[in-house]
């Protein structure tokens, strides 16, 4: 894939796509490197919590997986890769969605990671950003082979609170480019923190090449528990409004590049079930967040308003 690609993928609105919502973590570990649970366990964790699949991501290591699925659920191969940071920063995790190829990562550049992660048909994650003290420098070199980011880290807010990383995203979306957002638990330890973020995917059909497509497109959002239901962006005349529907909130929040965008809440100090934002224009980008009145979050992926005005 041409460097830059990834980065100039147009908005795929899930919520107008044919298919099924299936729940899905992508970033988990067994023992086969530091979690406390077999693979066998840890699949069967997910699927009795209600998941339909689940990636599992043992640290620079994968293997095969297909025997854990079962009707109704995926078990998808992948790895958590780790090469070092030519361009200042920590050393990279980098996560590897459906990918079954042995390479030795820490002993290569981290481009040749990335490289061969698409050349083996996987998808790339960078993973907790916030927690792995990245900034736009690590990732700007690298633009094009990877195709998004960790917005939320469970596993990370049992560690020392560096979970959120809306705002590295932001600024990516900004000054980088689009690149999707994902939430995920980072499951360790048997059961303390799993279900705690994941994704929602609107796939075609329920299996393995049906999954990684609707990734591929950015037909998902993140969340750790809140419902989006519906969402669209309608152009009328040179303006754009975003309207969005979800199970109840306590806030709306529509998120553009620096001070844009504008964060709702029920006039009555109620919940919200509906949420409609009229465009300025410099926004550049709409994402929408979603708080529940847990504090619970839901992370649609970005609107770029140069899709819907064609420009």
């Amino acid at each position: 894939m041409a460097e830059g690609l990834l980065n100039q993928m147009p908005f795929v609105n899930p919520f107008s796509e044919p298919g099924t919502w299936l729940r899905g973590n992508t970033h988990a570990h067994s023992t086969r490197s530091d979690g406390e649970v077999s693979p066998e366990a840890r699949f069967a964790g997910y699927r009795e919590a209600g998941y339909d699949f689940l990636v599992l991501t043992d640290h620079d290591v994968t293997g095969a997986v297909e025997q854990f699925c079962t009707d109704g659920f995926l078990a998808i191969p992948g790895a958590e890769l780790h090469p070092e940071n030519p361009y200042g920063g920590d050393r990279y995790h980098i996560l590897a969605l459906n990918f079954l190829e042995p390479i030795d990562a820490r002993a290569m550049h981290v481009r040749e990671v990335l490289e061969a992660i698409q050349a083996g048909g996987g998808i790339a994650v960078m993973a907790h950003p916030y927690w792995s003290g990245h900034q736009l420098s690590d990732y700007e070199p690298l633009r094009g082979l990877y195709h998004g980011l960790e917005v939320f880290n469970y596993g990370a807010s049992f560690l020392n609170g560096t979970a959120n990383a809306e705002l590295i995203w932001d600024a990516h979306l900004d000054r980088l480019g689009s690149t999707f957002g994902f939430a995920a638990d980072d499951a360790h330890r048997a059961d303390a923190d799993v279900g705690g973020a994941w994704i929602m995917v609107r796939a075609e059909k329920r299996d393995i090449a049906s999954v990684m497509t609707a990734i591929r497109r950015g037909a998902f959002y993140a969340t750790q528990g809140p419902s989006v239901t519906a969402l669209t962006g309608v152009r009328d005349g040179d303006r754009v409004r975003i309207e969005v529907r979800c199970t109840p909130a306590a806030a709306v929040r529509f998120k553009g590049r620096t001070f844009s965008g504008r964060w709702q809440g029920a006039s009555d100090g109620g919940l919200l079930e509906h949420a409609v934002y009229e465009c300025r224009g410099n926004e550049k980008y709409i994402r929408v967040e979603i708080i529940d009145a847990l504090g619970h979050k839901a992370w649609t992926n970005p609107i770029y308003l140069s899709d819907i005005l064609g420009s």
